[in-house]
C-alpha cells in the first residue's frame, strides 16, 4: 500500500496505481482533491486533509509500504513533526520517497523569485542538507539523494513574474532552455532533487 503525502490532481496517484499498488492520496487543498476523485482510478482512494488528521484515522488503513512526498516539505513551517508522522505510517523497511527544490541550482537567488520566499516556500534544502537531516533526526537509511534535471525553471520565472505575450514568451523559452540545459550540465545541479530513504526499524 501507498500513501501518496501532497498528492495535488492525483497524477502520480494514477501512476502508482497503474503499476499495482493501492493507493490514498491526501492533500489540504479541496479543488485539488475533487478534481483526483473524479480521474475515477481503480484502486485509489482520495482525502481531503492534514497529515496530522490522516494519523488519527490510521487504524482503518495499517500501515504503509511506500510513502512519497513530491515538493512538499519547503511549505511546512514544522518538517520534523511531519516526518515523525511520516515515520509512524510506515512498516519496518518501507521506503520514503519524494523531491524538493535544490537551493544550490543555478542561479537561484539572481533571479527575482517570488514563490520562493514565505508564505510559499518556508524552509530550503539541498542534497547534503535533506540528506544529513534525516541521518541525525530519525529512523532512515538514505539510499539515494541526487539532482534531477528541470529545463525551464529560469524561463517559467520569467513568463510567470513579467507576464510576457505568448509569442515572445515562447521565444524566450527556446532560447533559455537550451542555456539551461548547458548550464545545470556543466554544474551538475538541477534545479530539484530526488530521495529514497528506507525506514531501518521493524
Amino acid at each position: 500500500m501507498l500513501l501518496d503525502i501532497g498528492c495535488g490532481n492525483g497524477a502520480f496517484a494514477e501512476f502508482a496505481a497503474s503499476v499495482g499498488y493501492e493507493v490514498i492520496g491526501i492533500d489540504v487543498d479541496a479543488a485539488s482533491i475533487k478534481i483526483a476523485q473524479s480521474r475515477d482510478i481503480p484502486g485509489a482512494n482520495f482525502r481531503c486533509c492534514s497529515l496530522k488528521e490522516f494519523c488519527s484515522s490510521l487504524a482503518q488503513f495499517g500501515k504503509f509500504d511506500v510513502i512519497t512526498m513530491f515538493e512538499v516539505f519547503e511549505h511546512l513551517d514544522n518538517p520534523q513533526f511531519v516526518l515523525k508522522l511520516v515515520e509512524r505510517l510506515l512498516r519496518g523497511q518501507g521506503l520514503f520517497v519524494g523531491s524538493l527544490p535544490n537551493t544550490e541550482r543555478v542561479l537561484m537567488w539572481w533571479l527575482n523569485m517570488d514563490y520562493e520566499l514565505p508564505p510559499y516556500h518556508l524552509t530550503y534544502w539541498t542534497t547534503r542538507s535533506w540528506s544529513e537531516f534525516l541521518n541525525r533526526n530519525f529512523s532512515f537509511d538514505v539510499l539515494c539523494c541526487e539532482s534531477s534535471r528541470y529545463y525551464g525553471y529560469m524561463s517559467d520565472v520569467l513568463l510567470n513574474r513579467y507576464r510576457l505575450p505568448s509569442l515572445f514568451g515562447k521565444l524566450i523559452s527556446n532560447f533559455l532552455y537550451p542555456v539551461e540545459f548547458k548550464l545545470e550540465s556543466y554544474y551538475k545541479v538541477g534545479a530539484s532533487f530526488y530521495f529514497e530513504a528506507m525506514l531501518n526499524r521493524t
